[in-house]
């Protein structure tokens, strides 16, 4: 890793604790959500800021039903 990267690398991370200490959860992309997320990032610095929510409301959303049906099935 060349040392830009490696700067890039840690402005992102002090950038991901900067929002989480203000309260955002952080958020995984899936695999299979990446191409979603790269036209969704486009569409922001067009000026479009809804198609990114949406994208990560949808992702969050589904994470959490995930997460319901597996404590769902740790009480049975």
């Amino acid at each position: 890793m060349n040392i830009k990267a490696m700067i890039t690398d840690i402005l992102q991370q002090i950038d991901s604790i900067k929002s989480i200490l203000d309260g955002y959860c952080p958020v995984i992309i899936p695999p299979v959500r990446r191409s979603d997320y790269i036209s969704a990032l486009q569409k922001t610095n067009r000026g479009d800021l809804n198609t990114l929510r949406v994208l990560i409301l949808s992702i969050v959303y589904e994470e959490m039903k995930a997460l319901r049906k597996l404590v769902e099935r740790l009480i049975r």
